[in-house]
């Protein structure tokens, strides 16, 4: 996303003529605390200017052109359309009301890039990022600015710059993210996870990175990557591969994967091949939403084999519950009682 994406999203949509798809987007966007801080502040500029949409002699085309001839005389980058060409003038209202917003965020470019031209020797650059995250049980796509895409999973969240630089490509996980990271050889892309990193030039791969998690997880898909960490040995992967990092050991393991295993997450797949049942827990939490609370019952000892496609909650719950002898309660909050342990008495 950049600044003149937003203002174009903010002025269709304050005139009534925004598209579903645009719509869509500018609510992406707006889950940036950052965009949305800016975003207010436009509506509040806009609400006090409203006259400006009702005038009908307010020149659309010729007042926006004359703005960005203005700007771009001190900022050649700046592009919110072509200026000098001549467009034609919707007679309807929306028009007129797009046309105040363009004029008020244009205007708010123009101060805001004089002011930074004229601290530009004092005052040091402020990088900006973007954040999106999901809460447990929503799927997020990020589309990133040099084209690549991360689905992130629930529970997750990832930061990086709104405009990476020409040497470098870096973002910030934590939780789980399927990775499609655009080819790049003069850009290494990093995904940085703590004291892990992975590094890439363009490739595709899975991470599985949550806090709560014993251990952090990569599965590649195609290409090539480097695991770092802080401490101890790099690890080299290529695909069809995968590495386990123990967080406490720092020892890892490097074998095949199945691929529904480790990626099934994000077409609503599940396979489970003697999976330990507090892992099973830990994946349905950041998949539906729900917290399991097993009190003092031990079910570390428990081992689920198992494969559910786009099912519901209550059907994989359901199949635990007879295949474990196990008894679940469903209460407020999403909140799930395990009871009656029948196997480890």
């Amino acid at each position: 996303m950049n600044r003149e994406e937003l203002y174009e999203l903010f002025a269709k949509k304050e005139s009534g003529t925004i598209t579903k798809d645009e719509l869509d987007r500018l609510e992406l966007i707006l889950k940036s605390d950052q965009n949305k801080a800016l975003y207010d502040e436009f509506k509040r500029i806009v609400d006090q200017k409203e006259n400006y949409s009702n005038t009908p002699e307010f020149n659309y085309a010729r007042t926006r052109e004359k703005i960005i001839s203005g700007i771009q005389k001190q900022e050649p980058e700046f592009s919110m359309g072509e200026a000098g060409k001549k467009r034609s003038i919707n007679r309807f209202r929306s028009a007129y009301k797009v046309a105040a917003v363009a004029l008020v965020l244009l205007g708010i470019a123009g101060v805001v890039f004089l002011n930074q031209r004229a601290h530009k020797s004092s005052v040091p650059v402020e990088l900006a990022y973007l954040e999106f995250s999901t809460k447990p049980g929503e799927n997020l796509n990020v589309d990133l600015p040099d084209g690549s895409f991360i689905r992130l999973n629930g529970g997750s969240s990832l930061r990086f710059e709104e405009h990476f630089s020409k040497s470098k490509r870096e973002v910030y996980l934590t939780g789980e993210a399927y990775c499609e990271i655009a080819k790049d050889h003069k850009r290494p892309f990093t995904v940085n996870m703590g004291d892990y990193q992975v590094e890439v030039l363009g490739t595709t791969f899975n991470v599985d990175a949550y806090p709560d998690a014993t251990n952090l997880s990569v599965a590649l898909v195609e290409g090539k990557v480097k695991v770092c960490q802080a401490e101890g040995e790099n690890v080299f992967l290529e695909p069809g591969k995968m590495v386990a990092f123990n967080r406490e050991t720092r020892e890892y393991v490097k074998s095949d994967f199945d691929f529904d295993e480790q990626l099934g997450w994000k077409n609503k797949t599940f396979r489970f091949k003697n999976t330990p049942l507090p892992e099973v827990y830990r994946q349905l939490e950041y998949r539906y939403g729900v917290s399991f609370e097993t009190g003092e019952l031990d079910v570390s000892g428990i081992k689920i084999n198992a494969s559910f496609d786009d099912a519901s909650f209550l059907t994989i719950i359901t199949a635990i519950e007879v295949g474990t002898e196990l008894s679940y309660e469903i209460l407020e909050d999403k909140k799930i009682t395990v009871t009656n342990n029948k196997k480890l008495n």
